[in-house]
C-alpha cells in the first residue's frame, strides 16, 4: 500500500527501531517444510508414473481390441463363431486372462515403498 511522503520517515524510524530479533531459524519447522516438499515431490513423480502406465494399459486395450476385430473380420472364423460360440468367448476368455499378467507384470509395476 502506498504511503503518503511525509508518513515515510516515520515508517523507516519504526523499521529501524523495531526489527525482528536475531535468531536461528525453528529447526523442527524446517524439517516439516523439507519433508513436505520431498512429499510433494514424489507424490508427483508417482502421479506421473501412473497416468504413463495408464496410457500404455489404454493403447495396448485398444491394440488388442483392433486385432480381435480384424481376425472378426474373416470370414472363416465369423463362420466358426456362430456355428461354436462357446468356443469363440472361451478363446476371448483366454486372451483376456493372458492379457491381464502382461499388462500387471512385475518389470512395469510402479514401486509403492
Amino acid at each position: 500500500m502506498p504511503t503518503h511522503d511525509h508518513e515515510e520517515p516515520f515508517d523507516r524510524f519504526l523499521a529501524e527501531a523495531l526489527p525482528p530479533p536475531e535468531r536461528l531459524p525453528d529447526q523442527p519447522f524446517v524439517d516439516r517444510v523439507r519433508q513436505q516438499v520431498r512429499l510433494d515431490e514424489a507424490l508427483r513423480a508417482r502421479r506421473a508414473r501412473i497416468f504413463h502406465r495408464l496410457g500404455i494399459e489404454l493403447l495396448s486395450l485398444v491394440a488388442l481390441g483392433c486385432a480381435l476385430a480384424a481376425i472378426g473380420n474373416s470370414s472363416a472364423v465369423a463362420e466358426f463363431a456362430l456355428e461354436v460360440p462357446h468356443v469363440a468367448l472361451a478363446g476371448l476368455l483366454v486372451i483376456f486372462v493372458a492379457w491381464v499378467p502382461l499388462v500387471a507384470s512385475p518389470t512395469r509395476r510402479p514401486d509403492w515403498s
